[in-house]
């Protein structure tokens, strides 16, 4: 068994530098809209992880950062940016939420790791040991805000475009403290 797990477990304040499956869990740094998701997810691994320790067999899971692609829902940042960069409007990442770190993975990515994990256990190459060694972070391995991904999508644009179409990053003040 392989759980598709989430990066929310380590929470999203105070992400920095490199982000690996040591990082813990850290319920206590979600925003409270997201507490009881985070708290779900580190549950269900908690049960993963305790058959991985009293079984011969692998139970395995891979946490997933937020997926970017074909196919993402429509409200994610990343989603919202592109279409109305593609339209030449603005992209307006929040101020309250702008600088929030967040992990993010190409769903390409997540279909071949979850292709490959699966193999690798019914091959016999993963072998027992600690139900760490068996917990997989699929993400790039350093937060970007929603700001510096606004960037990004708007160099993306830029470049695939040909410069025809430059979006203009313009912050969104709702009036809700960061």
């Amino acid at each position: 068994m392989i759980l598709t797990g989430s990066w929310h477990t380590i929470g999203e304040k105070g992400l920095e530098g490199v982000i690996n499956e040591e990082f813990g869990y850290r319920p206590d740094k979600v925003e409270d809209r997201a507490r009881l998701y985070v708290l779900s997810k580190i549950a269900q691994e908690t049960i993963v992880r305790y058959y991985d320790e009293m079984s011969d067999k692998i139970y395995g899971i891979i946490r997933m950062g937020t997926v970017l692609g074909e196919g993402m829902p429509e409200k994610t940042a990343a989603n919202i940016f592109i279409k109305n960069g593609l339209k030449g409007k603005p992209l307006t990442p929040f101020r309250h939420s702008m600088h929030r770190p967040m992990l993010y993975v190409d769903i390409n990515d997540i279909c071949y790791a979850f292709e490959a994990y699966a193999k690798k256990i019914l091959d016999g190459e993963v072998k027992k040991g600690n139900s760490l060694d068996h917990i997989m972070n699929v993400y790039y391995p350093e937060p970007i805000t929603i700001l510096e991904l606004a960037e990004i999508v708007k160099d993306a644009i830029a470049k695939l475009t040909g410069g025809n179409i430059v979006p203009k990053i313009e912050i969104a003040d709702q009036g809700i403290e960061p």
